[in-house]
């Protein structure tokens, strides 16, 4: 019940963006003027993020290979919070190279996942430099290990989501995470001296894809894009397998009317690639229903050429033909160059993870002796907290104080008719009356109202809520039964 009533307002705020989008596309000034709130708005919601400090790049070792070489590479995204990659160069043409960032989708191993590794390859050998990074909780990144110093907890979707609940108290999110830790990944291509800094994409795969989308929004160095697997809009995700963990949404997106697309729109015109495979769990139709806004925007524009849509034939991942059409994308408008791409069948990958770990131990954690967590960054965002806490309650009334709590929890007022009578039954002494306590016209809270014959004074009212439901206190001798011995009424609620 409580799903469906959620999923009812938010199929309404994707009508209303429907219509938003509508009145927007009926001039180029509405069109940008969208553009720019949703860019305000979007950047309002990440907030301030950490202050640009040196990146202390670290080069642990060097492969050669024969049209490129592969470095070894670590890089603080935030004083003793090291990102762990793979920095790829060509060794034919002529510096600087157009660059490639990708940020790794959600492979246990990170970077090390043969289809990264393969994208990256062909990228350098077709002139591209390529940054590969490990996420948060992946790869060598880690951010709880065992005694033996191995990982102590769940990759990927799991931490992610693990370690975004706890990062909402100090108002940040494992996707904004990820999203500083790119933009860091930027700043390390754009400071290389073989890096046209002023020719950088960004190729992603599923949650890659996800990071790609969300940096696009933000970070206007990208100049070309090729998320993988992973835009197919929010309202198909929803209204199919339901959403998914804490690095793939941004709180308030319905509210702003906001579908996943939008963030690609905040980029005003780059080219953009949508890369899909037709049986992938994020729904076929989700993905053309996302390329045909995107296109309705871009015709609008006068640059229909910009953006594409690429599909294949199976199931979730970055597939050759995908990866192909994501270096010809690059090329095409990056190098002026719009020939067919064909990924070698000898292109090959590290299937051994150790041949291409960054660090010492493999891991960040134990590699870096005063190496900071996501959970030590934000428990010293909780310290501030704390203290911006104590000011707000100082310098504001009790009413402020509820207004500012009502709008972080998203508060919103009980319609008129605030409770419906299901049934009214008498018993020995007491009465029962069957309720369905009203949040909207279509979702309310079970409960039961107990009043005794013997009423005492008006405020004589106790609110029973217990985690496992009504029935454990309608036991004898319990609280309701308590509560009516002394005269009181008993409000018990089924919560949600």
């Amino acid at each position: 019940l409580q799903f469906v009533y959620l999923l009812k307002k938010l199929n309404t705020q994707f009508e209303n963006r429907r219509k938003l989008v509508d009145e927007s596309l009926q001039s180029i000034e509405a069109l940008k003027s969208r553009q720019t709130n949703l860019k305000q708005w979007y950047i309002e919601k990440v907030g301030k993020l950490p202050s640009r400090t040196p990146l202390n790049s670290i080069v642990s070792g060097k492969i050669d290979m024969k049209e490129y070489t592969i470095e070894k590479v670590t890089f603080e995204s935030q004083p003793n919070h090291h990102v762990t990659g793979l920095f790829y160069l060509p060794k034919n043409g002529k510096a600087p190279f157009p660059a490639v960032y990708i940020p790794c989708g959600h492979s246990y191993n990170g970077k090390g996942a043969e289809t990264y590794q393969k994208a990256a390859r062909l990228f350098a050998l077709n002139g591209f430099a390529v940054l590969q990074a490990d996420p948060v909780s992946q790869g060598e990144r880690f951010q709880l290990l065992d005694e033996a110093g191995k990982p102590a907890t769940q990759g990927g979707t799991h931490m992610h989501e693990l370690l975004g609940e706890a990062q909402l108290l100090t108002g940040t999110n494992t996707l904004i995470n990820e999203l500083y830790d790119n933009i860091r990944g930027l700043d390390f291509l754009e400071a290389h001296p073989k890096v046209n800094k002023d020719k950088l994409a960004v190729a992603g795969n599923s949650g890659g894809g996800t990071q790609a989308v969300y940096l696009v929004g933000y970070d206007d160095r990208i100049k070309v894009a090729t998320p993988s697997c992973y835009l197919a809009t929010t309202e198909k995700k929803f209204n199919t397998i339901g959403s998914q963990d804490g690095c793939q949404q941004l709180w308030g997106e319905g509210e702003m009317y906001i579908d996943e697309q939008d963030f690609l729109l905040m980029a005003a015109g780059i080219p953009i690639r949508l890369l899909a495979a037709e049986q992938d769990y994020f729904n076929i139709n989700g993905v053309k229903t996302a390329f045909a806004d995107l296109k309705r925007h871009y015709k609008k524009m006068g640059i229909e050429e910009k953006i594409d849509l690429v599909t294949t034939d199976t199931k979730h991942g970055w597939h050759k033909p995908l990866r192909e059409a994501s270096v010809q994308w690059c090329k095409q408008w990056l190098m002026n160059d719009a020939r067919e791409i064909t990924e070698p069948d000898d292109i090959g990958w590290f299937e051994n993870d150790s041949l291409i770990w960054a660090t010492k131990t493999s891991q960040v954690m134990s590699s870096f002796e005063e190496e900071k967590s996501i959970i030590d960054l934000n428990k010293e965002r909780l310290a501030l907290c704390n203290e911006n806490r104590k000011t707000f309650l100082a310098d504001n009334s009790t009413e402020a104080i509820v207004a500012q709590i009502k709008n972080i929890i998203g508060f919103e007022e009980s319609i008129a008719d605030q409770f419906e009578v299901i049934e009214e039954m008498d018993m020995e002494g007491y009465s029962i009356t069957k309720l369905l306590l009203k949040r909207s016209d279509d979702f309310g809270l079970p409960a039961l109202l107990f009043k005794p014959d013997n009423l005492g004074g008006k405020n004589s009212v106790v609110i029973v809520v217990n985690e496992n439901g009504k029935t454990p206190d309608l036991q004898p001798n319990g609280v309701i039964e308590k509560a009516l011995n002394k005269g009181q009424m008993a409000l018990s609620i089924d919560v949600s």
